[in-house]
């Protein structure tokens, strides 16, 4: 508010002009209030006092996506700034004096309004620091509640609750889709036991839901053999990836997944050169966004231990999808399809930038 020159004619039919220093703007009386909040005032703000917080405006295209990082920007800035002066300056001036400012034109104006007040009315600006995201400011807010968390049995193509899961394994139904997809090597597999299956994706999951946006979990799939007790492993088609277990939770929450997820979900919400123009907060939104509101289903296909073993021996995502090569349908059944080359809202092919990058 310190930018804003206040200019109000005196007497008994009172008119008011104002002029932004900081935008270099005049401002109608009915646009003061829309110039204030909007986002070229807000960027020209950083612009002037902190200059290397923001990108260049084109990375800011989606209103509703960067809002939330502006705001937490202008809370750090408000609070840096708390103790300096922040009134808006205030002239006012006698029918005749009005008359002779030219609003209409900014530099005009501000020269004559500093001729008819000897002094200067611009507010001088020291340039800080850059300011870095701050959670405590953006409190994390609870997962919509419209989308439910459930585990898919790739096998049979059925939905679960957890424990419902768990049983339907041992159920004749799941083991005669386990024989008609395995045919031979599903034999040793159709005896009964007793193991105990841990699905960690399904837990962090359940931890994350209410806290932070679960990204890219619909690209994994989890291998398990329901007859033995193993270790789960997991596919991420988004990274393409073979993930053990025990690393899932990182791996999810990894830079590169969060990017990989956006490369495979549409590449046209990533800011055209972001080799390193990145903001995480703002692409966990993105991600989102793309997903949509539908419900997180987490995959999980149970396979013959003789299948399992190799799967387990394997190094790579590749070794692990060739040893899987004659179960690839059952694997990506209801995985959302890789959208690489489609555009936003549009058919062009996307050039892929940065593909080659490190993260």
């Amino acid at each position: 508010m310190q930018h804003i020159i206040e200019c109000a004619r005196v007497g008994p039919c009172e008119s008011k002009h104002y002029l932004c220093t900081l935008c270099g703007l005049p401002v109608a009386n009915h646009m003061i209030i829309n110039h204030i909040i909007s986002f070229d005032h807000i960027y020209s703000y950083f612009k002037a006092w902190h200059p290397s917080t923001l990108q260049s405006k084109l990375s800011y295209r989606n209103y509703n996506l960067f809002v939330p990082t502006i705001l937490n920007f202008a809370k750090l800035a408000e609070k840096i700034h708390e103790t300096q002066h922040a009134s808006m300056k205030q002239v006012r001036l006698q029918p005749d004096e009005f008359q002779l400012v030219n609003f209409t034109c900014y530099s005009e104006a501000l020269e004559k309004l500093e001729s008819i007040t000897k002094s200067s009315l611009k507010t001088s600006v020291t340039p800080g620091h850059k300011i870095e995201y701050d959670a405590v400011f953006s409190p994390p807010k609870p997962f919509p509640k419209s989308h439910n968390l459930l585990l898919r049995c790739q096998n049979c193509c059925h939905d679960f609750e957890s424990m419902p899961y768990l049983k339907h394994l041992s159920q004749p139904r799941h083991k005669k889709q386990l024989m008609k997809q395995f045919l031979k090597a599903v034999g040793e597999n159709s005896r009964d036991s007793k193991v105990k299956l841990h699905l960690d994706l399904y837990t962090y999951s359940c931890e994350g839901l209410k806290t932070k946006p679960l990204v890219g979990v619909d690209l994994v799939v989890t291998c398990i053999s329901s007859s033995v007790d193993v270790e789960p492993i997991c596919l991420c088609f988004g990274c393409l990836e073979r993930v053990p277990q025990p690393v899932i939770r990182k791996h999810c929450e990894s830079r590169k997944h969060l990017i990989k997820t956006l490369m495979y979900q549409n590449p046209w919400r990533l800011p055209f050169a972001w080799k390193k123009a990145l903001d995480d907060s703002m692409l966990k939104s993105e991600a989102l966004e793309e997903r949509g509101p539908n419900k997180i289903s987490l995959k999980v296909v149970d396979i013959p231990h003789s299948i399992f073993y190799n799967l387990s021996s394997s190094i790579n995502y590749v070794q692990a999808m060739k040893t899987l090569q004659l179960y690839h349908t059952l694997l990506k059944c209801e995985v959302p399809p890789c959208k690489t080359f489609s555009k936003l809202h549009q058919n062009e092919k996307f050039p892929l930038l940065g593909m080659g990058q490190d993260f």
